[in-house]
């Protein structure tokens, strides 16, 4: 089944929450001859950025308790405009960082940092063959996030692209241990050294 997007014609697949392939949701990345390596577009076009593809609205974030007093609060939030109170709190409340001084206001300062250093590191491993494949994926990464296709964990948005923060990106560990008691004993070792860093 097919929708449009922009006047291009997208698989409905694509548009699903439920996808778990990154290049479904993420630009469609060649793995065959001289394209190998080559990110195409499926929901961006390239001539303008997905925030200005969109209405945005400057609202409070405001998280009261049971009782009625506030919890958190900031004022002059700016999310899409169909987001809900809801998400606009959680988000504000969680997500937004301290940035060189200065808290986050903007849906758009906190997936820009954290497309940024992904695209940063993918660039440094080799993932693109040219700063256009690496728009491609900084662009289709950001209108996925933009429009809640998915979400990172809680660590990608508490750290990356945070300056002074460790860059780790994932919450969960897997350590392999045997049944002996030095195995054991490095299982905890490494549990250890893992929880110290955050």
């Amino acid at each position: 089944m097919l929708r449009t997007n922009g006047g291009r014609a997208v698989a409905e697949e694509t548009r699903s929450p439920g996808v778990s392939t990154l290049e479904k949701v993420v630009g469609n990345l060649s793995s065959e001859g001289k394209e190998a390596g080559r990110w195409t577009r499926v929901f961006t076009n390239g001539s303008v950025h997905p925030f200005d593809e969109i209405e945005w609205k400057v609202v409070n974030a405001k998280i009261v308790n049971p009782a009625g007093g506030v919890v958190f609060e900031q004022r002059g939030v700016e999310v899409p405009s169909w987001w809900s109170q809801t998400t606009i709190n959680i988000v504000a409340d969680k997500y937004f960082r301290i940035v060189n001084g200065k808290r986050e206001y903007s849906v758009r300062q906190i997936f820009s940092r954290v497309t940024k250093k992904l695209r940063k590191w993918a660039e440094d491993q080799g993932y693109f063959n040219s700063n256009k494949d690496a728009q491609t994926f900084e662009d289709e990464l950001t209108y996925a996030l933009l429009h809640q296709f998915g979400a990172f964990n809680s660590p990608v948005w508490f750290n990356l692209g945070v300056p002074g923060r460790h860059q780790t990106a994932s919450a969960c560990f897997i350590s392999e241990v045997d049944d002996t008691v030095e195995s054991i004993m490095e299982f905890q070792k490494s549990e250890a050294t893992i929880f110290c860093g955050g």
